[in-house]
């Protein structure tokens, strides 16, 4: 798909307009050699750049569509990583520059790495997701800016973005992240006392027969133990899709594959119907929900919509949940408020199944308070997009009322920074 062929850019057309003028006017008109001169130069140099632009563009087109496309990339969110995609470019070309960006997954920012095959690409995903496709645009222009070209080259290539681990790999958490007054007695036989009876069979012990009751009835009875009742499974999850997940789901991901949730779990999230109750499954909901909301990361709409990214699967999944008969279930919320907030608010108040609240945000700045001018002069800040600090006690606030607990973790530096309610209160109270 090629677009943006025009090759002359706004100072190109300019400067070209401006010679033949001068040539027609002056150079020819009035017999000014000197104008003349000047005039042809210029004309000759942007014929020059449209040669050279041109040439390049149809070379790269040329050696791009007889390259095979690569099968398969498997990345990770707000991390760097090379996709061995080279530009056969020639180094040695004068006066052309070559640069590409990906129109498609959204949200994926490009840098060119020195490669002896020609420029090398890096990619930074901000979100997670799986795509099918790769659309990536290149440029072809001259280092004047007089001329450029612009086309799109899609390839098949399955694209798998994964939300990263962090540094909460190393969190010291504690063995569950669930209470375990559900489960039984784990050194103990799941029956109870011999208050139960059935009629005797072969190879049952004497030891076991009611005489009394053989006494009264002529029938050999025998005790046997009563049914234990089956121990509940232990703990059940969700992630709560929305802007300003991405750390929170990383977390999720840490949870589940540390097996913190125990045995015979379940893990939802938005964005699929899917329930899993393994850490591989669980890794794909995970991917599956980054296209929730049908938002930036979903259509490739580089807008988030608000509006759409409150239709949560909470209530459907905790009323699936609480009638397989699980104690508790942890929900992890993104870090920012959004239109999900009050929907979930509402679901969590509505049922029993007991919750616990969990959320993430990368390099929090546990200061409520400003940072000093110098150090906002020093200190790089951090992405416009990523949550800060004041915006998870904002969310937490929301869920006061229903008084479930709330944990919130640095996903970063791998740092527990406990309930977000109370460190706010302390850091009023400090500043």
């Amino acid at each position: 798909m090629a677009r943006g062929l025009f090759p002359l850019t706004a100072a190109g057309l300019l400067l070209l307009l401006l010679a033949l003028a001068s040539l027609l006017r002056l150079g020819i008109g009035t017999l000014d050699l000197v104008v003349f001169a000047a005039a042809g130069l210029g004309l000759g140099f942007v014929a020059l750049v449209l040669l050279l632009v041109a040439g390049t563009a149809l070379v790269l087109h040329l050696r791009l569509g007889r390259r095979p496309a690569l099968a398969a990339l498997r990345l990770e969110s707000g991390q760097p990583q090379t996709t061995g995609w080279t530009l056969p470019v020639p180094r040695w070309l004068p006066l052309v520059e070559v640069g590409w960006w990906w129109e498609h997954p959204p949200e994926v920012s490009t840098r060119s790495r020195p490669h002896r095959d020609g420029p090398s690409e890096e990619v930074l995903p901000a979100r997670r997701g799986e795509w099918r496709q790769v659309r990536r645009r290149l440029e072809v222009r001259d280092v004047m800016g007089l001329a450029a070209l612009t086309w799109t080259v899609a390839t098949e290539t399955h694209v798998r973005v994964e939300p990263h681990r962090g540094g909460l790999d190393h969190l010291p958490l504690l063995d569950t992240l669930a209470g375990g007054e559900e489960l039984s007695e784990p050194r103990g036989q799941p029956v109870g006392d011999r208050v139960d009876m059935r009629q005797y069979t072969h190879g049952d012990s004497p030891r076991l027969i009611l005489w009394k009751v053989y006494a009264r009835t002529r029938k050999l009875l025998v005790r046997i133990p009563e049914r234990a009742v089956t121990a509940r499974p232990r703990a059940c999850a969700y992630l709560v899709a929305g802007d300003g997940d991405e750390a929170t789901a990383g977390f999720a991901r840490v949870v589940v594959e540390r097996g913190l949730l125990g045995d015979n779990w379940w893990f939802g999230a938005d964005g699929t119907e899917r329930v899993a109750s393994d850490a591989r499954g669980a890794l794909d909901v995970l991917v599956a929900s980054g296209l929730a909301g049908g938002g930036r990361a979903g259509r490739g709409d580089t807008s988030w919509n608000d509006e759409n990214d409150a239709g949560t699967r909470l209530g459907e999944f905790l009323t699936r949940a609480e009638k397989a008969g699980f104690g508790v279930c942890l929900v992890f919320l993104p870090a920012r408020t959004g239109a999900w907030t009050p929907a979930v608010a509402s679901v969590l108040a509505s049922h029993r199944l007991r919750v616990q609240l969990y959320t993430a945000l990368d390099d929090a700045d546990t200061r409520l308070a400003p940072r000093s001018r110098l150090a906002g002069w020093l200190l790089r800040p951090s992405p416009a997009s990523a949550p800060r600090w004041p915006d998870v006690t904002a969310m937490s606030e929301a869920f006061l009322r229903l008084g479930a607990p709330m944990l919130a973790v640095d996903r970063r530096h791998g740092r527990l920074l406990g309930d977000p309610r109370v460190a706010a209160a302390r850091a009023r109270r400090t500043a």
